[in-house]
C-alpha cells in the first residue's frame, strides 16, 4: 500500500513538472502585434502550473528580461503573485504584489538612480488605498499626487455617448443584413501623450460591417485626456467596446 501511494506521488510530481515544462513562446514586433522569430522585438514566455499562468517577456533587440508576472486566468484579468519589470542593467524599476482575489496589495517604483519614485499600499481591513510619491533627491512629494490616471474621453463617460450619438451609424448592421442581436466591438489602440490616437484595431470580429464602422467613429474623436503616471502624462494602449443592436 504504502509503495502504491509512493508510486502516486511520484507521478503527480512527474505530472506537475510536465505542465511546468511546457512553455509558449510567442513573438511581437515594435507595436507589439504577433511576428515571428525573425522580425520579432519582444518574446513572451508563459507557461501553465496548475493553478495559475506564468510569463517572462524579453527585449529581444537589447536582449534583457523585461518583466515576470502572473495571471490566473489565460485571459490575462486575474493578476495574482508578484509582478516584476526590470531595467536594462537588471535593477527592478517597478515590483508589486497580487493577492488571491486579485487585488493589489502595494506596489513600490524607481528612479532609474535606483532611489524609490512611488509607493502604494492597500489595507484590506480598512478597504483603503495610501500612495506616495517621492522626488528624486527622497523628498515627498506633496500636495496633489496621482498616482495612476487611465486615459479616457473627453467628457467621460458622458462625452462618449455624445459623441456615439452624433456620428455612429447604428443602422450599419440592419443594412447589412445582420441578424437580430446584441453585438459589441472591442477596439483597441494608443492615446499618446498628447492624447492623439493611433494604431486602432478591433480585437474580435462580430461582421456585417460594424468592425469598419467602430474603427471610423473612433478616428473621428477628438484628442483623448491621457494616462497619468506619477504626475506625468504617459504613453497608454486603451481598450474601448462599441455596442450595435439589432432587433
Amino acid at each position: 500500500m504504502k509503495a502504491e501511494k509512493l508510486l502516486l506521488i511520484i507521478a503527480l510530481v512527474f505530472f506537475n513538472l510536465g505542465l511546468m515544462a511546457q512553455v509558449e513562446i510567442t513573438y511581437y514586433d515594435s507595436l507589439w502585434k504577433k511576428t515571428d522569430k525573425e522580425h520579432a522585438s519582444t518574446s513572451v514566455e508563459r507557461n501553465y502550473d496548475g493553478t495559475a499562468y506564468h510569463y517572462k517577456s524579453y527585449n529581444l533587440l537589447k536582449k534583457y528580461l523585461t518583466n515576470k508576472y502572473s495571471y490566473a486566468d489565460s485571459g490575462n484579468s486575474k493578476p495574482i503573485g508578484y509582478f516584476v519589470r526590470y531595467n536594462q542593467n537588471g535593477t527592478i524599476a517597478d515590483s508589486a504584489f497580487y493577492l488571491s482575489n486579485h487585488k493589489k496589495l502595494y506596489a513600490y517604483h524607481y528612479y532609474e538612480n535606483g532611489k524609490l519614485k512611488a509607493e502604494y499600499h492597500y489595507n484590506a481591513e480598512k478597504d483603503s488605498e495610501n500612495v506616495i510619491g517621492y522626488n528624486e533627491d527622497g523628498s515627498e512629494i506633496k500636495g496633489n499626487f496621482i498616482y495612476e490616471k487611465e486615459a479616457t474621453f473627453p467628457g467621460s463617460m458622458e462625452g462618449w455617448k455624445k459623441h456615439l450619438y452624433r456620428h455612429l451609424n447604428a443602422n450599419v448592421p440592419v443594412i447589412n443584413r445582420a441578424p437580430d442581436g446584441k453585438y459589441t466591438v472591442y477596439l483597441r489602440f494608443i492615446v499618446d501623450k498628447d492624447g492623439s490616437l493611433s494604431n486602432i484595431e478591433a480585437l474580435n470580429r462580430v461582421g456585417y460591417g460594424m468592425e469598419k464602422e467602430a474603427i471610423r467613429v473612433l478616428k473621428l474623436s477628438p484628442n483623448w485626456e491621457p494616462a497619468v503616471q506619477f504626475n506625468r502624462a504617459v504613453k497608454a494602449y486603451r481598450k474601448q467596446p462599441i455596442t450595435f443592436v439589432v432587433q
